[in-house]
């Protein structure tokens, strides 16, 4: 038998019915070089049943009492024989090129990433892609929140060693969000993150309602890692921001009315620069919910917004970002309209944003003819076009900001000669906001 060159980690906890699909991700890979390690962690089904029926002799079976995720990847840790790991959830599933190409990314670095679908319960492709960039990968990115699904990375087994953290690398106190931990850990002691392989090689399976399933401990857990990984201003307005989102998934989440007031009583009233973190996390947060692509309004935007107003009241900032969350194609679509018409003037249209709503806007223009330049706070970012620096700018240019959290963009750009324009600088008629 081949020796693996990736040992893939599953901790499996009553999740019999879909392990299937894991193993069988696995059985497709372009590389044969693999091995599984299922790790039943004390589950009341069987299954060991289900790696039996698979019949590969690179899928290993461990059984253990009950010891939590981390405690489950910590035990596939010390048995894993490959010098790259990546570990996966036992509902999820990865692409035939996961292993090829991440153990290309990974040669000589720490750790190596990709881009995410989000994919319905029965593995329906929810037209959902989750792509951070490099940038993401930095202690200041990493500290706001974890920017990646766990399946999504591959680590050399080496690494948690040679940067002088303790193995195995699970934090097994922590009973959620033990990922992100890592990931920061890793990152603050020097880990060499490999460019991010854009391609969706993983695939992370949704359900309705299952939202974290306990936001209270993703919350406390969150703010328990910031406090250990920053002081000060940094980490203070690190916190901040984590507990905002997690106002937000608490917010979206049906059984949230209760941490709701816990959040806010914690917080205090929410601030102007709130709102872009606060509308992007419940915009995640409700499609997550209700399993829908971001770019999918439709009919449930009134009821996010009336969910909205019900558990955050008539706080002036929730107020914004409840009208704005019902921001569907057509105010985009309109964005480009205009801009198409001003480039047609001779006017030099500039994206600020490669995020997700920047990729958009930068496509729908794309479909009008127009070739627009782009601009990102982070060096790392990627986007198409010709990159463009604010010290670029000329009353020639017409900048259309995306972001939802727009920091100090507003201020970056004050002074500037270009026309700045904003999602909300254009009209609309947006009936589905209607009661």
């Amino acid at each position: 038998m081949v020796s693996p060159s990736i040992s893939y980690i599953i901790p499996a906890y009553n999740a019999a019915g879909t392990l299937r699909d894991t193993l069988s991700s696995l059985a497709a890979q372009t590389r044969p070089d693999w091995e599984a390690v299922v790790v039943d962690d004390g589950s009341t089904d069987d299954p060991g049943e289900v790696v039996t029926a698979i019949g590969d002799r690179r899928v290993r079976f461990i059984r253990q009492e009950n010891a939590g995720l981390a405690g489950a990847r910590n035990t596939g840790w010390n048995v894993a024989g490959a010098p790259a790991v990546c570990f996966l959830d036992a509902d999820d599933t990865v692409a035939p090129r996961h292993a090829e190409r991440l153990l290309t990314r990974l040669s000589g670095h720490d750790a190596a990433g990709c881009a995410s679908r989000m994919v319905g319960p029965g593995l329906e492709d929810l037209s959902w892609l989750y792509a951070p960039g490099d940038h993401d990968f930095t202690p200041e990115r990493l500290l706001r929140c974890n920017p990646v699904c766990v399946g999504a990375v591959v680590i050399d087994r080496a690494a948690p060693a040679r940067l002088g953290l303790i193995e195995p690398p699970f934090d097994e106190s922590m009973r959620v969000a033990e990922d992100w931990d890592l990931w920061l850990r890793m990152t603050l002691a020097g880990a060499r993150w490999a460019s991010v392989e854009s391609e969706p090689l993983f695939s992370y399976r949704l359900r309705a309602g299952s939202l974290y399933g306990d936001i209270r401990a993703m919350w406390r857990a969150g703010l328990g890692l910031i406090g250990r990984a920053a002081r000060g201003p940094e980490g203070h307005r690190a916190a901040r921001e984590w507990g905002v989102r997690c106002l937000a998934r608490a917010a979206a989440a049906d059984e949230g009315v209760v941490l709701v007031h816990e959040v806010r009583t914690h917080l205090g009233p929410l601030r102007d620069e709130d709102e872009g973190v606060l509308l992007g996390a419940l915009r995640w947060a409700f499609c997550r919910e209700n399993v829908k692509s971001p770019d999918y309004v439709g009919d449930l935007a009134a009821l996010w917004k009336r969910r909205i107003v019900e558990r955050l009241g008539d706080d002036p900032v929730a107020a914004r970002a409840a009208e704005r969350i019902g921001w569907g194609d057509e105010r985009w679509s309109r964005l480009a309209d205009d801009a198409a018409a001003r480039a047609a003037r001779g006017e030099r249209i500039v994206v600020y944003g490669a995020g997700r709503n920047g990729r958009h806007i930068l496509e729908l223009l794309r479909q009008r003819g127009v070739m627009a330049g782009y601009m990102d706070d982070h060096p790392g970012a990627r986007g198409d076009g010709p990159r463009v620096r604010i010290s670029d700018l000329t009353n020639a240019h017409t900048v259309l900001v995306t972001p939802d959290e727009r920091g100090d963009i507003v201020q970056r750009l004050r002074g500037s000669p270009a026309l700045v324009l904003y999602p909300e600088s254009v009209s609309v008629q947006e009936t589905v906001l209607c009661p």
